[in-house]
């Protein structure tokens, strides 16, 4: 990622560069959407923020286009399967998905990586997950945050 912020990889376009915020974007062969690199300094204890992500269950009450949350499925507090649908703005209809999400501790660094992937299948670890024929899906295809 460092060449990203530092201009040696030229294949990412730059949207906003300041201290505090980064958005970078670029289009990659075989994907239909572009990739974003997104950074933002929080002002809060990582404790408290890793806290918000543990609570998935809860972001139809704090995100506003967020309708619904449900965890699905939950192996332990690092490694959880999670539904979400969104509230779109007329005329588009609402959109759902299914992520997987695994966190890793970083004691060296003082920090956590949360993974994130959309659910492919109608499974995830053994556990059957089937997807409604009345919602639109949305695919994450890969996802990382790391809070340090």
């Amino acid at each position: 990622m460092r060449g990203i912020i530092d201009g040696s990889d030229q294949s990412w376009t730059r949207h906003k560069d300041t201290p505090e915020v980064k958005v970078f974007y670029k289009l990659e062969d075989g994907l239909r959407n572009c990739t974003l690199y997104l950074e933002k300094v929080v002002h809060a204890s990582m404790i408290n923020l890793l806290a918000i992500f543990a609570e998935a269950q809860l972001f139809q009450n704090w995100v506003p286009l967020n309708k619904r949350s449900e965890i699905l499925c939950k192996v332990s507090h690092f490694r959880q399967a999670a539904e979400f649908e969104f509230k779109l703005p007329w005329p588009l209809s609402n959109r759902t998905c299914q992520i997987q999400a695994c966190g890793i501790a970083l004691p060296e660094d003082n920090g956590a990586i949360l993974t994130l992937s959309s659910i492919q299948t109608d499974s995830w670890l053994g556990q059957e997950l089937p997807k409604s024929g009345k919602q639109v899906y949305v695919d994450l295809h890969r996802g990382v945050v790391m809070v340090q």
